[in-house]
């Protein structure tokens, strides 16, 4: 996998940090989300191929990888769901929001 850095750090309404992973530099942002118990470096070989076409922004989920619990031991799924809209806010993943936002079950 090429360009590994160290993840930014964001604060998260719990309490707690999120860890944003950037994975390679070249194309488009892709918004990548990993299943629960792994984190967002589990899937090396999966990444280098998805690097050579995309940059990946990919979240370590609440107390997963480098992110922390949340202060507040709020697990619930719609809060982990509130933690990558932020996420996807502050790079501008309007697209991704939309197909979320769309196909998400009720």
């Amino acid at each position: 996998m090429r360009d590994v850095s160290e993840p930014r750090m964001l604060r998260s309404e719990s309490g707690g940090t999120i860890a944003l992973h950037k994975l390679g530099t070249e194309g488009p942002p892709l918004l990548f989300v990993h299943a629960t118990g792994f984190n967002a470096r589990t899937y090396g070989p999966f990444m280098a191929e998805l690097t050579k076409h995309f940059t990946v922004w990919a979240p370590d989920l609440r107390a997963h990888g480098w992110s922390s619990p949340p202060e507040d031991d709020d697990y619930d799924g719609g809060r982990g769901i509130d933690d990558l809209c932020d996420d996807m806010n502050i790079f501008s993943f309007d697209d991704c929001w939309d197909y979320c936002e769309a196909n998400w079950p009720t």
